[in-house]
């Protein structure tokens, strides 16, 4: 709720032995997605797959509603 002080809601993205690892809270089961955008100079965003995810520099959170 955008209009209550009350109301929050933390993504982070932590390091683990070299794999971003996100986390959040509160955890509203499916109502939203979480996904992994990855750049290596802050001006391309590209989802990481296992694949991808030691390629890049830098990491953010992007969150969508269900």
């Amino acid at each position: 709720d955008p209009t209550s002080p009350e109301s929050r809601f933390v993504a982070s993205i932590e390091m683990i032995e070299g794999e971003p690892k996100v986390s959040w809270s509160p955890d509203l089961d499916d109502a939203r997605v979480y996904k992994i955008l990855g750049s290596s100079d802050l001006k391309i965003w590209t989802e990481v797959t296992d694949e991808t995810k030691r390629s890049y520099n830098f990491f953010k959170v992007k969150v969508e509603m269900k």
